[in-house]
């Protein structure tokens, strides 16, 4: 980690192409969030691994991401952990249509 990143956030590059897998031990140690808490969002659903237990299951990069975000806006603003999904659901909504807004607007912004 670099003395300029934040615990809880990875490098750029570090989970990146939706390829890698890690372990819970390994998704904690490179996301910085605990794996209790971990435990708790694939229970509510933020995250879905692969695997039938917490010590088989495997992360993907992208899971990852979906930790990272999860965890800096329950850390940031206190979202609650079981309110994530919801959160997250409304978040990728409101760019979902920002995105459409900027196509119709022909890509205009401001």
């Amino acid at each position: 980690m670099s003395a300029d990143q934040v615990p809880g956030e990875a490098q750029v590059g570090e989970v990146v192409g939706g390829t890698a897998r890690y372990t819970l031990v390994e998704a904690s140690r490179m996301s910085g969030v605990q794996s209790e808490v971990i435990i708790t969002l694939v229970t509510v659903g933020v995250i879905v691994p692969s695997g039938p237990a917490p010590e088989a299951w495997v992360f993907s990069d992208l899971e990852l991401l979906q930790l990272q975000r999860a965890w800096r806006l329950h850390r940031d603003l206190a979202v609650d952990l079981d309110s994530m999904p919801l959160v997250l659901e409304l978040l990728d909504e409101v760019e979902r249509l920002r995105r459409l807004v900027r196509r119709e607007q022909g890509g205009v912004t401001g």
